[in-house]
């Protein structure tokens, strides 16, 4: 009886764990993104910003944490390292540059998380995590950006 009591319990768990799972995994949506750029962006200089769609929750957790001046210092060893768990769609734009409704290509894989690094010339963070947004605009200020749902 005490066995069985366990393997409840067991599978309770092991259910209670993959919908967590599927809740975290369904929420990432991303589909299209617009850039708009000021014309003061980076105090005038070309600004490298990336979108990283990431398919491993590991991966996701080890990038989250990342400023944005670590991510690009490390970049090709994050995407040698992890082959396959996450995509990298780069730009670098001049002052008032604009891409509109840039298409996320849907990977093979189901996305866990969506990070936005922006390479400013200051000591922030400058990331950002996107998540339940099928749509966003990311619009580059002088000395930061920010993430608008549309």
């Amino acid at each position: 009886m005490v066995a069985t009591g366990l393997l409840v319990a067991g599978c309770s768990n092991l259910f209670k764990m993959e919908s967590w799972k599927n809740l975290l995994v369904s929420a990432v949506t991303l589909q299209s993104v617009s850039i708009l750029a000021d014309r003061d962006v980076n105090g005038g200089y070309p600004l490298a910003l990336d979108i990283v769609t990431v398919t491993d929750v590991t991966v996701l957790g080890s990038l989250a944490g990342l400023r944005a001046s670590e991510w690009f210092a490390a970049k090709a060893d994050f995407q040698r390292q992890h082959q396959g768990k996450l995509t990298v769609l780069s730009w670098e734009l001049v002052p008032g540059q604009h891409f509109l409704d840039v298409k996320i290509a849907p990977e093979a894989r189901t996305v866990v998380g969506v990070m936005v690094y922006a390479d400013y010339l200051g000591e922030r963070s400058y990331r950002a995590s996107v998540q339940n947004q099928k749509k966003i605009v990311l619009r580059l200020r002088r000395d930061d950006f920010d993430v608008v749902p549309e």
